[in-house]
């Protein structure tokens, strides 16, 4: 099923196997095309690769589909600071910031910096 595609992408992710991880993540999403974790996942990858356009559709995708998915909204704000769109970044920052109380405090702590240094653009 799409879970177990996309844990295998993760684990060929995790093994530095970005061609095999992208193609267990389109596997998942052939499964599934509205599956978040996979939409994210993919979108992380798109984003090391270089490939902004299709890590933000897949983004995108990933926080429509799972508004409350706070890792998808903190990659999305990544790659729209990086696009210098920061207006954009900064409303998935705090979108984020509401919802990760299960994160780790130095992401958590990072992205509050983040959020500090755009509001004082």
């Amino acid at each position: 099923d799409a879970e177990v595609y996309n844990n295998l992408g993760l684990s060929y992710k995790k093994l530095g196997k970005s061609k095999e991880a992208m193609e267990a993540y389109a596997k998942a999403l052939a499964l599934n095309k509205d599956y978040p974790e996979a939409l994210n996942n993919a979108g992380v990858l798109w984003m090391e690769q270089g490939d902004k356009q299709k890590a933000k559709i897949h983004l995108q995708q990933a926080v429509e589909k799972k508004p409350e998915y706070a890792e998808a909204h903190l990659n999305l704000g990544l790659l729209l600071e990086q696009e210098g769109n920061f207006g954009g970044a900064l409303q998935h920052y705090q979108k984020f910031e509401l919802l990760a109380a299960s994160m780790e405090e130095p992401i958590k702590q990072a992205v509050h910096e983040k959020i500090k240094n755009l509001e004082n653009r």
